[in-house]
């Protein structure tokens, strides 16, 4: 383990806008406004949810906005 971090030690960091390779939540046409899938999205962009990746990923994974 070199202890490198990928925020600090990388040579280029790609930007989270308009990246092709971030991860979205895909529902079936009509779906979009259900409450689960709205339960869903408010946890995932939560404040508790970006410290966590924050906290564990150094820099690795970048939280939504």
């Amino acid at each position: 383990d070199q202890k490198l971090s990928p925020k600090d030690d990388s040579i280029v960091l790609e930007k989270a806008k308009d990246n092709p390779y971030a991860n979205l939540i895909a529902v079936k046409d009509g779906h979009k406004d259900d409450k689960k899938i709205k339960a869903l999205m408010d946890v995932l962009q939560s404040k508790e949810i970006k410290d966590y990746i924050n906290d564990h990923y150094d820099g690795a994974v970048v939280p939504a906005k």
